[in-house]
């Protein structure tokens, strides 16, 4: 076996995924086929074995669907049939009572990854009196959303309806480190709860490469997830000996799940080498798999900011423990890719679409737009680890990011949704008049629902007209603002280049680099007085070192101003890698 040398176990964690699915009346204008019922189904049979989990329905009251178990095929059948009691017949949307009712028994442990994901397609509504459901939604975003963020729960949030209260479901999202979809229409919950379970419990997967993929003898148990249209040829995978395999066929040791939008098909034992799929090609088809030989992937942020380098750390495992052989580790290639879809806006969540009939198939999911190339991982130096800083060259968008390893002999790879918000701050520069010449004022304004304002600071460096340069150290914010005001008396172009470190909302440290902006001062140039040309100086008061050392002082004062620009943005260094940004 490849582990020669052990290290230390991991540290044991277990995923513990909740699901609560809003059952009021709306839901039958927004979910008239009952998609609700096969968009669970697909989560649970998703789940890995050993996963905690459980579900709940919410209307005016929660009603428990499945109780709090541990994943197995006697669960996974049990909530294939318990599914089928999802309805759409509740008159109130009490999403308070559902969280804390998810919530309640969930032990504050550590090695306990909680996730929540929070389906409805509407607002706070738990009485006739408005002034009651205005009371709950405030609860909901006061003490309730202080016990998750302490807690350490990611809520993951969709909004099945553009009436949804999408401020609301984003805020719970975004305070949590979770993840917030919106989705126009019931025939695509599907993928988005294929796009939350790679959030929560994603277990390893082979790369699908032109409607094939390569198994390899260490795959205990294979998971195929292929999307379709309603009409769509039935879906056949052939083996590597060329058999082909249907829904119809019967074996001891596969299970064909054939839903609306989607077959599931789970084999045990797989034949090692190439299968093929007669499918259409989509990018949320997939190849889960079971096998002692696995990748293991540190936390990834949720979300991010344009600009921002965010760590990605990798490790292979055999049976749980690192792999540490190191002339192994050396043949083995990792990269992080990146496909993804332009925002409508930088930092905006996508517009909620036009009303309209939801289409009687899924709707499939669109071509992810080319990414930035991949970066490569590297071999850590010091630990059996494969390592990257990535991201600084996304522009603002939702990403499909795949994190992938390559021995040559087997290849693993996750997958991991990333939105990238637009620069959290904006830098404005105007230049006034004054009797003395000219005020050059300088304001950066911060979202406050992206970044603390309080948490502001850094420095901002002048370019003059004369190309020399000055500094000013930011000055503490008042509200979402910090302003400065700096006298100038020469005339032109003044360039402000913000270099500004900010602490967001979920406590992680940013280091940015806005774009410079320009602002000109009117300054007329002082009239040139006519002097004669002073004479020569005498040779001997030349001083040859004096010229080098004029300028290395120019040098060196520009130097202590970037110096003490530099030590505000590092002080706060040690905090760079904490938890991402949501």
């Amino acid at each position: 076996m490849l582990c020669a040398a052990l290290a230390l176990p991991l540290h044991a964690e277990t995923t513990d995924v909740r699901v609560l699915v809003d059952v009021s009346g709306s839901m039958k204008h927004t979910d008239p086929n009952n998609l609700r019922v096969p968009a669970l189904r697909l989560l649970g049979q998703l789940l890995p074995e050993g996963t905690r989990t459980a579900a709940w329905l919410f209307c005016e009251t929660v009603e428990p669907l499945l109780t709090p178990a541990t994943v197995d095929a006697k669960w996974k059948k049990l909530a294939r049939e318990s599914a089928s009691r999802i309805h759409s017949r509740g008159q109130f949307t009490d999403i308070e009572q559902g969280v804390k009712t998810a919530i309640a028994d969930w032990p504050s442990d550590p090695k306990i990854k909680r996730h929540l994901i929070l389906l409805t397609d509407g607002m706070v509504d738990v009485a006739k009196d408005a002034a009651v459901s205005t009371a709950s939604k405030a609860r909901l975003e006061g003490e309730v959303l202080d016990t998750l963020e302490t807690q350490g729960i990611h809520v993951h949030t969709i909004a099945l309806s553009k009436t949804a209260d999408h401020a609301l479901l984003a805020k719970l999202a975004s305070a949590t480190e979770g993840w917030a979809e919106q989705v126009d229409d019931a025939a695509s919950l599907q993928r988005v709860f294929l796009h939350m379970f790679e959030q929560t419990a994603a277990p390893d997967s082979l790369p699908i490469t032109g409607n094939e993929f390569t198994v390899d003898a260490s795959v205990r148990e294979l998971t195929v997830l292929v999307f379709h249209a309603e009409k769509a040829e039935p879906l056949e995978l052939t083996d590597p000996a060329g058999k082909k395999r249907t829904a119809k066929d019967e074996a001891a040791n596969l299970h064909w799940q054939a839903e609306a939008g989607y077959d599931l098909v789970t084999i045990g034992a797989p034949a090692a080498g190439k299968w093929h799929l007669n499918a259409k090609e989509d990018p949320d088809n997939r190849v889960l798999i079971v096998s002692d030989l696995e990748l293991a992937v540190d936390e990834l942020p949720a979300s991010t900011i344009t600009g921002d380098a965010w760590p990605v750390r990798a490790r292979l495992t055999e049976k749980g423990r690192p792999i540490e052989r190191r002339d192994f580790l050396q043949l083995v290639k990792g990269e992080v890719a990146f496909g993804g879809q332009a925002a409508a806006a930088p930092g905006a969540a996508p517009a909620p679409a036009a009303a309209s009939e939801p289409p009687a198939t899924p709707a499939p999911a669109p071509a992810p737009a080319a990414g930035p190339p991949g970066i490569p991982l590297a071999l850590d130096a010091a630990a059996p680890q494969f390592a990257a800083a990535a991201g600084e060259g996304l522009a603002a968008g939702d990403y499909d990011v795949t994190i992938r390893v390559d021995s040559g002999t087997f290849v693993r790879e996750k997958h991991h949704h990333l939105r990238v918000l637009g620069m959290p701050v904006t830098v404005t520069a105007t230049a006034r008049k004054t009797d003395q010449g000219a005020d050059l004022e300088i304001a950066i304004e911060v979202d406050a629902e992206v970044v603390r304002p309080e948490t502001l600071g850094g420095a901002l460096l002048l370019g003059r007209p004369d190309s020399g340069h000055d500094g000013v150290e930011l000055p503490a914010p008042t509200g979402n603002r910090a302003t400065v005001t700096v006298p100038v008396t020469t005339g032109g172009v003044w360039r402000v280049a913000p270099w500004l470190v900010v602490d967001t909302t979920t406590g992680r440290t940013l280091r940015l680099r806005p774009a410079a902006v320009t602002a000109t001062a009117d300054i007329p140039p002082p009239p040139k007085a006519e002097l004669p040309a002073p004479p020569p100086p005498p040779a001997h008061e030349i001083e040859p070192g004096r010229t080098a050392i004029l300028l290395g002082a120019g040098n060196a004062i520009l130097g202590a101003l970037l110096g003490g620009v530099w030590f505000v943005l590092r002080r706060r260094q040690q905090n760079l890698e904490k938890v991402a940004l949501a």
